[in-house]
This record gives structure tokens, C-alpha cells and sequence, in this order.
């Protein structure tokens, strides 16, 4: 399993590659960009021998078209094991999967923590306030319940779950019991939203006439 130097070196190089650009021109991008990066310094770090700041990580993201997860994280989302620090290790798919937010990591949190606590406490954290509002609002949460109730049953579906996933625990033990009130509970979320969404438009901008 390769180190996070290592498989950090291993992603700038593939990308760099595939922007068809030399070493050189990568160190002289970073450059121009406001972080000296010498050629010899590009090549260490593409093999792994030499660490990437996080200046530099966001600027090679910047400069190679990519977010800085591209930078971090390998290319697939597979089964296949992965490092996050020297000590600890997760599968391709839940590292991808704590990347974009969708999901924390169990080793994160103190062992017995319920899925959903841990879960709820995770997202309260990692997005920006303006999101954390949207995100909380009750008719989004439904929807996002109801979501990852669809995904399951169509991963299902194609056998494309993975070994590692508890279907019984995302699904419940009823699906469509569990199915059919989830619907109910967007349904009654969304036309309350609707509803709220209706009084601001009848009261009009802020500041218009009284």
C-alpha cells in the first residue's frame, strides 16, 4: 500500500501527463502562481520522496484543472486498501466517500458512537455555514434519507454493492415498508417548505413597501 507521499507524487505525476506538461513547466507555473517549486523538487515530490505543503497541494489542484482531492486520493473508488496518516488505513471507497463529505469515518469517532450521531456531528463541521443551513432544513434532510434509500436499492440492483456496505442497516428491514415512509415524510416536508416559500413571495423583497 503506498504512503501518502507516495501515492501524492504518484497522482501530480499521472495528472501532469496528462496535461501534457513537462516538469519544468509545472515548476514554472507553480512558480508564476506564487510557490517556488524548483524542477528537482517536482521530480522528488512525483516519486514520493519529498512531501507536498499544503500550499503546494492546492496550487498543483489549481494550476493541473483538478480539486485537491484528485491530488490526495487515488484515481479509483474501489475495495482496494488506502493510507489516510502512517497509522491508519480505509478502503478506496469510504476515503473518496469521507473526501466529498457523503460519509465520516468510523475510526473517527470513540467505538459503539451510532452511525447516525456520528454521522449528524461529522457534517455539522465540515461545510460552510450558508450550507450547514440548507443542509439542516428538514425537507432536505427527507430528501437526502430518500436518496440514499434509492441509491442503495439500485446498487443493489446492478450488484455493485460493496462487500463492506450494510445494506439491512441502510435499507432497513422492511425496504419497501421503509420506502413507502420516507416518501410520505418528503411529500409532507417539501409542500411545508412550499408553503413557507409562498409567504415570502406574497410579503415581497425586504425593504419594498409596507
Amino acid at each position: 500500500m503506498q504512503t501518502v507521499d507516495q501515492r501524492v507524487g504518484a497522482n501530480v505525476a499521472e495528472l501532469r501527463k496528462a496535461r501534457g506538461l513537462t516538469v519544468r513547466q509545472l515548476a514554472d507555473q507553480m512558480t508564476e502562481a506564487g510557490v517556488k517549486l524548483l524542477p528537482s523538487a517536482v521530480t522528488s515530490l512525483e516519486q514520493g520522496k519529498r512531501r507536498a505543503t499544503a500550499e503546494e497541494v492546492l496550487a498543483l489542484a489549481y494550476l493541473l484543472r483538478v480539486n485537491p482531492n484528485r491530488i490526495l486520493f487515488s484515481e479509483r473508488a474501489g475495495i482496494e486498501g488506502i493510507k489516510i496518516t502512517p497509522t491508519v488505513s480505509t478502503t478506496q471507497h469510504r476515503a473518496w466517500a469521507w473526501a466529498d463529505g457523503s460519509w465520516h469515518l468510523d475510526s473517527q469517532y470513540e467505538p459503539g458512537t451510532p452511525s447516525a450521531e456520528a454521522y449528524a456531528d461529522f457534517r455539522q463541521h465540515i461545510r460552510p455555514i450558508e450550507q450547514r443551513l440548507v443542509s439542516e432544513h428538514p425537507a432536505v434532510r427527507a430528501a437526502r434519507r430518500m436518496l440514499s434509500r434509492v441509491e442503495a436499492m439500485v446498487g443493489a440492483l446492478h450488484q455493485a454493492v460493496r462487500p463492506e456496505w450494510d445494506l439491512a442497516g441502510i435499507l432497513g428491514d422492511e425496504p419497501a415498508d421503509e420506502m413507502t415512509r420516507s416518501m410520505a415524510r418528503l411529500k409532507d416536508e417539501v409542500q411545508d417548505l412550499l408553503v413557507q416559500w409562498s409567504r415570502i413571495i406574497k410579503k415581497g423583497p425586504a425593504g419594498g413597501n409596507d
